[in-house]
């Protein structure tokens, strides 16, 4: 999409932090503003994260943002 900056994550590093901290999918995508299937797509690798949507789920979990990079 033109105008977004899109952010190429280890979705494994989310799908983790989620499960340490009990979030399910549908929990963290209401937390992030985002539909069910929306965030359903983007941890299974079908579709990107915005730049936005990682600080997001960063602060909710209430992680270093760089979790998702390394």
């Amino acid at each position: 999409m033109k105008g977004r900056d899109y952010m190429k994550v280890k979705i494994e590093n989310i799908n983790a932090e989620m499960a340490r901290q009990n979030f399910s999918i549908a929990e963290m995508a209401k937390e992030l503003s985002l539909s069910y299937q929306g965030f359903y797509h983007k941890i299974k690798g079908n579709r990107k994260f915005t730049a936005d949507e990682i600080i997001n789920l960063a602060r909710v979990l209430k992680v270093d943002v760089n979790i998702f990079f390394n």
